[in-house]
């Protein structure tokens, strides 16, 4: 000790008058070497974080356009165009997907273009050998409707999307509008695009390499592959937990058998021509949304006014596994989880739900709650633009993703 204070009093003696003057620049000089270090210390922290984080890509989802914060339902223009798109179901399987289903829709090949050959679509997406494809996929998606398996049991009109313009802006506020006009199909149609577009998914096509920068155009070119958009809705109410948000846990018969008891949103609900509003002359997404509410959850019209339920739009994405467009959408409700939604018998109820869970509306119990389950990524995207709405602001880590 004596050695280093002798040396100590050396130092001193040799900067003689300047050892004041050293002591006052160094004490100027340690708080910010400090805070530059602490600084530096934090953005490695940020950066170590953020690699790990997703970002929207990851959970292969392509947001296409966002309302501010929400589109006002008088915003988003539908028309059902006269257009139509039907596969023709197998006529010696007929007979045997009848004896399940009566109501089974059944058509013959028809095309955007009037025609059976499908040759205008051919033409259109540059896929050579799309009728082989065709003829190869209907009849593998028609024996799974025969034999009630991967979520084919019934087939039912549908809309698919012929084209979206989301460039539409009104007033001096540049308000976002979106026009969107639907063609007819049926579910087994849908399939067997859903089952094409895995195959040239699989050998990378370039119509499964859609990104942010080219979706547009691959809207246009691809417009045959759009056979449907569903509506994922997050429900918002309290519960025992507070202000909570709801979560669906999907059942075994998932339309898609890998997504068998996964979480996904409260509800998800593909637009189909019961949405017709004939009185509006439009295709009503307000209408799904409460078709969902009513077969999904069993709540009614009745139930749906008495708890003062209001429907917010958000965003409009595309899903890149099943190549389908998707809308975000929050549905806000003045009841008690417990009380009015969980034991209500719902039609659909069973056949597409085994649980309803509620989460506490809040960034770190929801962020918990997705570390330890599995959910789809569609679900994510919806979750993380709902939440956003109500500046909450989720992180979901890469390894969430496909657990």
């Amino acid at each position: 000790m004596q050695v280093i204070v002798s040396f100590l009093e050396s130092f001193k003696s040799t900067f003689g008058v300047y050892w004041d003057f050293l002591l006052l620049l160094f004490g100027a000089l340690i708080p910010g070497v400090v805070k530059v270090a602490t600084t530096k210390f934090k953005r490695l922290l940020v950066r170590i974080r953020l690699k790990n984080l997703s970002d929207i890509e990851d959970l292969n989802v392509i947001r296409i356009c966002s309302g501010t914060p929400n589109y006002d339902y008088n915003d988003i223009h539908t028309k059902v165009a006269d257009k139509k798109l039907f596969i023709g179901f197998p006529k010696e399987l007929r007979n045997k997907v009848l004896e399940h289903d009566e109501k089974f829709e059944l058509h013959d090949d028809f095309s955007f273009d009037g025609s059976n050959t499908f040759e205008d679509i051919t033409q259109k997406t540059e896929i050579g050998n799309f009728k082989e494809l065709i003829d190869k996929h209907r009849m593998i998606v028609a024996n799974e409707f025969v034999a009630r398996t991967n979520g084919c049991l019934f087939n039912r009109p549908k809309f698919g999307v012929y084209k979206i313009n989301y460039e539409l802006r009104k007033g001096n506020d540049e308000v976002p509008e979106i026009r969107i006009d639907f063609f007819e199909t049926d579910y087994f149609t849908h399939r067997v695009f859903r089952s094409i577009y895995h195959e040239l998914k699989s050998q990378n096509h370039p119509v499964s390499q859609v990104n942010q920068e080219n979706i547009k155009e691959y809207l246009n070119k691809y417009n045959s592959f759009t056979t449907s958009m569903g509506v994922n809705a997050f429900v918002i109410t309290e519960s025992k937990l507070g202000e909570s948000i709801i979560f669906s846990k999907r059942s075994s018969n998932a339309a898609y058998s890998e997504n068998k008891f996964k979480y996904n949103s409260t509800v998800m609900e593909g637009i189909s021509q019961t949405d017709l509003d004939t009185y509006e002359k439009r295709v009503s997404l307000q209408l799904a949304v409460e078709r969902a509410l009513t077969e999904e959850l069993g709540l009614s019209k009745d139930h749906q006014s008495k708890h003062d339920t209001k429907i917010e739009f958000c965003d409009f994405f595309l899903e890149k596994n099943y190549f389908e467009i998707g809308l975000t959408s929050i549905v806000r409700m003045d009841a008690v989880f417990e009380e009015s939604i969980s034991d209500l018998p719902g039609k659909d109820k069973e056949l597409e739900i085994s649980k309803l869970h509620p989460v506490k509306k809040s960034k770190a119990t929801i962020e918990k709650f997705i570390k330890d389950v599995d959910i789809y990524p569609q679900g994510l995207f919806t979750l993380k633009m709902v939440c956003a709405r109500d500046m909450i602001f989720i992180n979901i880590k890469k390894k969430y993703i496909n657990k």
